[in-house]
């Protein structure tokens, strides 16, 4: 995974603003202490992006279930 790319993850209570459930995210910046990623919430209008931070061990588990790129 790298800045840029876009992936799927599965939410349980990890990110209120995003919600629960399997949601496609992109990946704006990895760091060792924050994972930022940003969600775009197609169910308001105006559309717009909510971004979140998560701990670097937390997403690659939020990742783990899926394992895979969406292009």
């Amino acid at each position: 995974m790298k800045k840029g790319d876009t992936v799927l993850i599965h939410l349980g209570d990890q990110a209120p603003r995003i919600g629960c459930g399997a949601r496609s995210v992109e990946i704006l910046s990895i760091g060792h202490k924050w994972v930022t990623v940003k969600y775009r919430r197609h169910t308001d209008y105006p559309q717009y992006d909510v971004r979140q931070k998560f701990r670097p061990d937390t997403f690659k588990r939020l990742c783990a279930k899926y394992a895979t790129s969406v292009d």
